[in-house]
């Protein structure tokens, strides 16, 4: 495991750099915010232990910039399904963590609203239309966006506490679908008219499966808990790492550290 000091010189060196600043393609600006993400994460575990770090104005600024990118993209640039789909989830997620680590309630209020958006498209039974258009690769990109809605509303769970009950409890439904379809996915060969790539014999990686941890600090269903007991590795770079320290079991009374 990185060390804390380890992981804030990574920062640094990304910062100085002034690293994923020039994306000349619509892929690399697609793609480069769940990277983003994933190093807010690092920081923000680093800082618990060293609060005030060497460089810490130079990678905070860095961040926000990678964030007003992101946000700027996706409101403007972004194709329409992008713009509504995994993609802008996981730009949500990384947006959310930053404004959290920055406290930037501007930040924080575009990723809520991100997680909000995007889990508004689910259908009643839980789907993502945005993703159940991909045919035999449905269920895999549904699996794909419920990691950073879920983390976003456990990230969120203080500052915007009805992230998790909009449009009738999209988030939840949304998960269930997933995790139904994991073990059975006919009613995503229902919609698709093809045969999935993960689901029944075709187990999900562990890293796909990382953010349960998150999930039941908001729901601990004692079904989704028995599934998460059997994962053995519930890490995944992009969530911060191991999601079981980062999220330990907890009721939803519980306090959840953003």
């Amino acid at each position: 495991r990185a060390t804390p000091s380890c992981a804030l010189a990574a920062g640094s060196a990304w910062a100085r750099a002034d690293a994923l600043s020039d994306l000349k393609t619509q892929g690399a600006n697609l793609s480069a915010p769940s990277r983003v993400g994933g190093i807010a994460f690092a920081y923000a575990a680093a800082l618990k232990t060293l609060p005030e770090p060497e460089g810490k104005d130079e990678i905070e600024a860095w961040l926000l910039a990678r964030a007003k990118q992101t946000m700027a993209f996706f409101d403007t640039e972004a194709p329409p399904r992008a713009s509504q789909n995994n993609l802008r989830a996981w730009a949500g997620l990384a947006v959310t963590r930053v404004g959290l680590v920055l406290d930037n309630p501007a930040l924080i209020d575009w990723g809520a609203a991100t997680a909000s958006l995007v889990a508004c498209t689910a259908e009643t039974d839980g789907s993502l239309p945005n993703e159940m258009w991909r045919g035999k690769l449905a269920l895999h990109y549904q699996l794909h966006a419920v990691a950073p809605l879920v983390v976003s509303a456990a990230l969120l769970r203080e500052d915007r506490p009805e992230l998790l009950a909009a449009c009738d409890r999209a988030i939840p439904r949304i998960v269930r679908f997933t995790l139904d379809g994991l073990e059975d996915p006919s009613a995503v060969v229902a919609i698709t008219g093809e045969k999935q790539t993960v689901g029944g014999p075709r187990k999900a990686r562990e890293f796909e499966l990382a953010w349960l941890p998150a999930y039941l600090t908001l729901d601990p269903d004692p079904k989704i808990a028995d599934q998460a007991a059997t994962v053995k590795e519930l890490g995944n770079s992009k969530l911060g790492g191991d999601q079981r320290l980062l999220w330990p079991a907890a009721t939803p009374d519980d306090p959840v550290d953003g």
